[in-house]
């Protein structure tokens, strides 16, 4: 019954993941091989595949592949509405890590709108973080988006405590506009 379907739905995935993509040959090429993408579904929750398209764990993957231990990795992705943007970091696990990710975000004028947040048992992360941009921008330019990636990757190598943020940064409830934020921890119980 239901344990049966679970299997049938991650090895569909898993069999989805391992074909060649059609629609973009450099970011999906033949070099992703089976076992690489065997290894990452391996290091996560078993259900892991279940939050994501197989468009994201494969650019999951690719981002671990250009990941090299100490430079997050980072890449966007624009959302339906035009002023949110979708931020995929790649990066090692270490205590305040979220913290100095929120701080960079609040610094860059942005509002944290839904996180999910992945750590492998090797201690890479894996995070989708939904922003939405405070000062209104349809759709986020790229220099806001380049100012946001180098402050994060700033940040996140720093050994330095992450700066104070100042009070008129601080996210407040806006009347009707205002959400609550949804963050997800997925852990495997090893890390």
């Amino acid at each position: 019954g239901k344990e049966a379907s679970r299997i049938f739905a991650e090895e569909e995935i898993r069999r989805q993941l391992t074909l060649p993509a059609q629609h973009d040959p450099h970011f999906y090429s033949k070099a992703m091989i089976r076992e690489e993408i065997r290894h990452h579904l391996a290091l996560l929750p078993q259900h892991y595949p279940h939050y994501y398209t197989t468009e994201m764990i494969r650019e999951h993957v690719d981002l671990i592949r250009r990941f090299d231990g100490r430079t997050p990795v980072i890449s966007f992705h624009e959302q339906v509405h035009e002023s949110m943007l979708e931020v995929v970091i790649v990066a090692k696990d270490r205590v305040g890590l979220f913290n100095r990710i929120t701080t960079a975000i609040v610094l860059e004028n942005f509002s944290i709108y839904s996180a999910r947040l992945n750590t492998r048992d090797d201690g890479i992360v894996c995070n989708n973080i939904i922003v939405s941009d405070v000062l209104g921008s349809a759709p986020v330019s790229d220099m806001r988006k380049d100012l946001l990636k180098e402050r994060l990757q700033r940040l996140l190598v720093s050994t330095d405590p992450p700066p104070p943020i100042p009070e008129d940064r601080v996210p407040r409830k806006a009347g009707r506009t205002s959400f609550v934020p949804q963050v997800d921890f997925l852990t495997t119980p090893g890390y």
